[in-house]
């Protein structure tokens, strides 16, 4: 039989008090992703009555994930004109960037939850959440009302998706939707979704010629077999490895292969043999 919505919250809302009473819940009951996350932040030590989200007002404006950023936020803003809806921006670590409301009253509650600009909502300050979840699991999340660990974001949903570098393919950011309870939870996470891969789209159009060249230089080497690949971007910190070289690649070894890179400079057809070092040889 399925459970309605507001049955299924109140399930959760009940197997959340007996967790936070030491008792074990119920697989049945709770989400897999949920309840590891409630272990995390009971074993944070977060509170549930206060949202203590840390503020660091001074941050980058013009960072390139920002930068990226505005255009799709400014093209859904329209969208969310009157509705109870947010989109919300944050970089790797839950530090939101930019924010856009559809209506007041829900602007005035994030404000009082610190849902806003300048705050972090990463999972190891304010606990389970869309936002903290996403980054934490590095994969889309989506929290429902009762499933946050705070009791002061039980009024709301959220849905968030992981922006990614499309150079790296790292982690930059997060893309959260967030309104009030009662939208479908695939809807949320399908929108969220949506958003973050078309910041990741103008992220593309943002990274220099240089890095978009790395790119296809490693793709085309990692296109046939599995052997150890390293591309490195000489004049940068960029470095792309496939699964196969990052297992056996310490830090040493990545400035080893950088000073190679940099000896050999732009000869196309330049080649040496350098010894890493675990006594690996490898040709650059």
């Amino acid at each position: 039989m399925l459970i309605d919505g507001e049955a299924r919250a109140h399930s959760i809302a009940q197997a959340r008090l007996k967790f936070l009473e030491g008792e074990a819940t119920a697989a049945a009951v709770v989400p897999e992703r949920i309840r590891n996350s409630w272990q995390r932040s009971m074993h944070l030590g977060i509170g549930i009555d206060e949202v203590q989200a840390p503020y660091q007002p001074d941050y980058d404006r013009e960072s390139r994930l920002v930068r990226a950023a505005g255009p799709v936020l400014d093209r859904l803003e329209a969208s969310l004109a009157g509705s109870d809806a947010c989109l919300i921006v944050t970089d790797r670590r839950g530090w939101v960037r930019d924010r856009r409301v559809g209506e007041e009253k829900l602007s005035a509650y994030l404000d009082r939850v610190h849902l806003a600009p300048g705050f972090s909502y990463a999972e190891e300050f304010v606990g389970t959440n869309g936002i903290g979840v996403a980054l934490e699991e590095r994969r889309p999340s989506v929290v429902l009302a009762t499933e946050h660990f705070s009791d002061r974001l039980q009024g709301v949903s959220c849905a968030a998706s992981p922006i990614r570098n499309p150079i790296t393919g790292r982690v930059a950011g997060a893309m959260n939707l967030t309104c009030w309870n009662g939208p479908s939870d695939a809807l949320m996470a399908a929108l969220a979704q949506q958003a973050a891969a078309d910041v990741e789209r103008v992220l593309y159009e943002l990274s220099t010629s240089s890095e978009r060249a790395l790119l296809e230089a490693f793709r085309h080497a990692t296109h046939y077999g599995d052997r150890p690949v390293v591309c490195l971007g000489v004049g940068s910190d960029l470095v792309l490895a496939n699964s196969a070289a990052a297992r056996w690649l310490t830090g040493e070894d990545h400035r080893v292969l950088y000073e190679a890179a940099v000896g050999i400079g732009h000869a196309p057809r330049a080649r040496r043999r350098v010894r890493l070092a675990g006594g690996r040889s490898v040709r650059v």
